[in-house]
């Protein structure tokens, strides 16, 4: 809900995974960052992100990005979402 997304912590590079078509690729947001810093990544919910939220998440400075052309579960997501972030940290 909205209030909860307004209070999250956040640490260093901020990505919010998005399904809607046109956002960069997960990797390729974080290949323009800094190794080694910390890395925060929001996975959505099933059925997606609200327009609200979208624009609540998007003035608090998370970083549209995308696992790619398919929608996955929530689960498998975040399972995607960290082996990408981790194999760019350090590689």
């Amino acid at each position: 809900d909205t209030m909860r997304l307004a209070s999250l912590k956040t640490v260093g590079v901020c990505c919010r995974m998005e399904e809607e078509p046109g956002a960069p690729l997960l990797s390729e947001v974080l290949s323009g960052q800094a190794k080694g810093g910390g890395v925060s990544l929001l996975i959505g919910p099933e059925g997606g992100w609200t327009q609200n939220e979208r624009t609540l998440l998007d003035g608090a400075g998370w970083l549209r990005s995308s696992l790619g052309p398919l929608v996955l579960r929530a689960e498998t997501a975040a399972i995607a979402a960290l082996a990408i972030a981790g194999q760019r940290w350090v590689g």
